[in-house]
């Protein structure tokens, strides 16, 4: 099922790959561990903020492909001989992959509290800023 309609699509001219990509990502079904937000703090700032409690620095790894940001964590701790009564908190590695506008850089990523807070900004290029034009009479 196509996420944006035909009706829709007829009036945008060279937009196929971008209209291609959204309905490839309307069809993914990502897990929902680990828990996530995404913040938008200022016009051109954003924010990432993923629960990784109990993975500690080492097991952490935050990487820019292209335009794909690749959160990764690998559970180093083996709880073999461990007898659970209740095991509620879950440590299984994870991949997570955020598609990034291609103006978004990211300037820092932090860890506090179990929580990994990347944070991204918008950099606009010379040649798109608006240019004011004299007009001379």
């Amino acid at each position: 099922m196509s996420f944006i309609t035909s009706s829709l699509i007829k009036s945008f001219v060279g937009f196929d790959a971008l209209f291609d990509e959204i309905n490839k990502v309307s069809e993914l079904k990502e897990p929902n561990y680990p828990a996530y937000n995404l913040e938008k703090l200022e016009l051109d700032k954003y924010k990432i903020i993923i629960a990784v409690a109990g993975f500690s620095i080492d097991q952490l790894s935050v990487e820019v492909l292209g335009s794909l940001l690749i959160v990764k964590a690998e559970s180093a701790n083996n709880f073999q001989d461990i007898k659970y009564i209740h095991k509620g908190i879950a440590l299984r590695p994870f991949i997570k992959k955020f598609r990034l506008e291609s103006n978004l850089l990211v300037s820092l990523a932090e860890l506090k509290e179990g929580m990994l807070s990347i944070y991204l900004n918008r950099v606009t290029p010379e040649e798109t800023k608006p240019v004011t034009i004299k007009i001379n009479s």
